[in-house]
């Protein structure tokens, strides 16, 4: 991710952790969305040259 995150060594551990899972959460949804943008690429391509 593109903000740093100072992570203070006071905080509780039951704070950082849905933290994280909240951020594997986002990231997890952006590459299925990437996937899904490279698929369609790659279908419309097969189409052109199909077409072609």
């Amino acid at each position: 991710f593109s903000e740093e995150v100072q992570v203070s060594p006071h905080l509780p551990i039951c704070y950082l952790k849905p933290r994280a899972e909240e951020e594997r959460r986002i990231a997890a949804e952006e590459k299925k969305q990437q996937d899904e943008r490279k698929r369609i690429e790659r279908e419309l391509a097969e189409d052109d040259s199909i077409l072609k």
